[in-house]
């Protein structure tokens, strides 16, 4: 499983890096409210899962603040992965099933497995909702499958 979700969170770097290519190709898109308040909200649940998953306390209302700065907002994404990252190369086999405390949800103990598999999932169906709303704009998606992921070789992120 380990090997499985490391996969899926190296194509969740790719698949958001090209996202924010495509994205950034139509500067217009980016100043649309509905795509920047999206933007805010992937990266708000990343961040507080991966808080989350790492048993580290959650300050909601600082997370809820959305980052203006597109700059900044990207950079907030790509920490997130190397964060991720970091942390998937320190997790045993055993951790993947401990249960977890999540503050907005004190009924529902995921496990650290089910916690990992949601986060790539949640940004998934995100990154769809934003391909369409490009395509609306009058961009191009991009592909961002995960079996176009793995048909190129497994490629890093290019986020420039």
């Amino acid at each position: 499983m380990l090997e499985m979700l490391g996969a899926l969170f190296r194509h969740e770097a790719w698949a958001d890096a090209e996202q924010w290519r495509a994205l950034a190709a139509h500067p217009s898109v980016l100043a649309n409210p509905d795509m920047l308040d999206r933007l805010n909200h992937i990266n708000m649940v990343q961040r507080g899962y991966l808080m989350v998953v790492r048993n580290q306390p959650v300050d909601l209302a600082e997370l809820r603040k959305p980052i203006q700065d597109l700059g900044a907002l990207q950079q907030s994404f790509r920490r997130y992965h190397r964060s991720i990252a970091d942390f998937l190369k320190g997790l045993s086999p055993e951790a993947l099933h401990a249960k977890l405390k999540v503050d907005w949800a004190p009924t529902f103990q995921p496990t650290t497995q089910e916690a990992l598999l949601q986060m790539v999932m949640h940004s998934q169906h995100h990154r769809g909702q934003n391909a369409l709303r490009l395509r609306e704009l009058g961009g191009t998606p991009p592909m961002t499958d995960f079996l176009i992921w793995v048909g190129k070789g497994y490629p890093q992120p290019a986020w420039d």
